[in-house]
């Protein structure tokens, strides 16, 4: 770990700060701890250096030899990175790709009790058939998430209870399960 880990203290190399030299030895012998630490985190191929405040904390892995040690930066979880899957078929589309090409054949099933979408006035011999009608309507231009919503089709109302949403024909979609399974078709 002294190795590993640099300090933002300005020493120089093998001069080892003794408040790393001691949490080294707490985690030889097995105690248990945590300590905040300025570190130097380097990054792109260590062309770049970050000064980042780390908290570590350790403890003994009972019946062995071996401390478990765990670290992460001062602001972990501050931030959150979420990409918003409705715009990946609105992209798709765009760039011209076709999102139908993603379930051909016949190896891919819907769950008989899944509702992801379902026509007021059209009905279906398969889930699979009515999802793949509704991906072709998001495939034409002008496409709209519907913005309003509505309760479930009737034959869906003892159903466990989600946001279903609603096209101004009466259609329901359930557009957030809708974009998650574009999503892993895409990934393979």
């Amino acid at each position: 770990m002294i190795e590993v880990e640099l300090l933002d203290d300005d020493r120089p190399p093998r001069d080892f700060n003794p408040v790393l030299l001691t949490i080294r030895d707490s985690i030889i012998n097995q105690s248990t701890g945590s300590k905040w630490m300025l570190v130097k985190n380097h990054f792109d191929e260590m062309k770049r250096v970050a000064r980042v405040k780390r908290q570590y904390y350790w403890t003994a892995i009972q019946n062995t030899p071996f401390t478990l040690v765990i670290t992460y930066p001062e602001q972990y979880g501050v931030n959150r990175l979420q990409i918003r899957i409705e715009d990946e078929i609105h992209r798709m589309n765009i760039k011209g790709s076709n999102t139908l090409s993603y379930f051909t054949g016949k190896r891919w099933k819907i769950h008989p009790q899944w509702l992801f979408c379902k026509h007021s006035n059209m009905t279906f011999d398969t889930p699979e058939e009515e999802l793949l009608w509704f991906l072709g309507k998001m495939s034409q231009p002008g496409w709209k998430w519907p913005s309003s919503r509505s309760a479930l089709p009737p034959e869906h109302t003892a159903a466990m209870y989600c946001k279903y949403k609603t096209h101004s024909i009466g259609n329901f979609i359930y557009s957030h399960i809708v974009n998650i399974v574009v999503c892993f078709a895409l990934s393979g």
